[in-house]
């Protein structure tokens, strides 16, 4: 946008009309201001972060597309040497980016340096006016890097280890999900798990920092009855410890190689009123594990009432092995039981839910 000379703006606001009329200037937007229009709004972190997350099933206006871009643009291996880049939406450097569909890279059509690691990015060209999904070859034994300048932007979304020939390997997801500079909170998924004992949210993508589980849970009659947490159906090695307040009277817990993380006590119906008790858990750093120890996926609960609605707890829970270091937790299972410490399984009943939030 072009000013008079000799002005000098101690305020700015945009965008508005090319009109000459206040703020708007006499020609048409430049890249600079798309560009940091677009950084100041969106994305706080645009060396590395690159997916934006979208699961609106609508067809995006605009684009031409026939499809949704709801697939969070994951990396998998579908079969043999294809990597395969989902649908979804991205940001690079203050530029937008969306797909329909599926875009493949056949590593075999394509051979790439012996023992190396090639990148898969979205790659911003200014000259060319586009963002598009691209693969960055290594050389050999190394792993490439982004190109990040004036002209040409990349954020990385996945990288792909190579064979001796040149071939495909292995594959690691690298995604890192636009944070704007405010923290947020994001629904991820909503179970209703009435009549069963035990139910499963396998919507996790390793997008966020943390996790939050929100539960409400009740059970007829005066029997005490618990609430149980698994990640990634691992049934051994859990460690547990908690306070709870009973009345007047505190007691504390713990025990190790439990079955499962307890997410506390759940209310049941008190001389014929519906007692619902909720639990707040926290995950904390469940996406791409830095630890292989027993201490690496920690949770803070704080857990609702017992028969009566008091007994609330405060509960200490960490996953074990099999999680290792590189692992994601992908999947959490939540299970009635009629133990503390064992599972010993109770149907979750009518109106009972649990609400699973991403967190940045």
């Amino acid at each position: 946008m072009h000013h008079a000379k000799g002005i000098i703006m101690t305020q700015f606001s945009w965008p508005w009309t090319c009109t000459n009329v206040g703020d708007g200037g006499t020609d048409s937007y430049s890249l600079d201001v798309i560009e940091m229009t677009n950084r100041l709004t969106a994305n706080n972190a645009p060396t590395t972060d690159g997916v934006i997350y979208w699961v609106d099933t609508t067809v995006l206006p605009f684009t031409g597309f026939v499809n949704a871009s709801d697939g969070l643009l994951e990396p998998t291996n579908p079969a043999g040497s294809t990597v395969r880049i989902a649908s979804g939406v991205g940001h690079v450097k203050g530029w937008m980016y969306a797909n329909d569909d599926d875009v493949d890279f056949d590593i075999s059509a394509d051979l790439g340096n012996a023992n190396a690691t090639d990148i898969i990015v979205l790659q911003k060209n200014r000259t060319n006016q586009q963002v598009r999904i691209a693969r960055i070859k290594g050389d050999a034994g190394t792993t490439a890097t982004v190109t990040q300048n004036a002209t040409v932007w990349e954020v990385k979304l996945a990288e792909v280890a190579l064979t001796a020939g040149g071939d495909f390997s292995s594959l690691t997801d690298t995604r890192e999900r636009v944070k704007t500079s405010d923290a947020g909170i994001v629904l991820l998924e909503t179970l209703s798990p009435a009549g069963v004992a035990t139910i499963t949210s396998s919507q996790i993508p390793p997008l966020f920092t943390d996790l939050l589980v929100v539960t409400r849970a009740q059970q007829n009659g005066n029997a005490a009855y618990y609430l149980h947490m698994r990640m990634n159906s691992v049934v051994t090695n859990y460690r547990n410890h908690y306070i709870k307040l009973n009345n007047t009277t505190v007691t504390g817990n713990s025990y190790i190689a439990a079955v499962s993380i307890l997410a506390g006590p759940v209310g049941s119906d008190f001389n014929g009123l519906e007692n619902y008790s909720s639990s707040e858990i926290k995950i904390f750093d469940y996406a791409r594990l830095r630890s292989a120890t027993d201490e690496s996926v920690p949770c803070h609960i704080k857990g609702g009432g017992d028969t009566v609605p008091s007994n609330p707890m405060h509960i200490n829970g960490r996953a074990a092995a099999p999680l290792v270091a590189g692992d994601n937790v992908d999947t959490l299972t939540f299970l009635m039981s009629t133990s503390e410490t064992v599972i010993a399984a109770a149907n979750f009943v009518s109106g009972d839910q649990i609400e699973i939030y991403g967190i940045w």
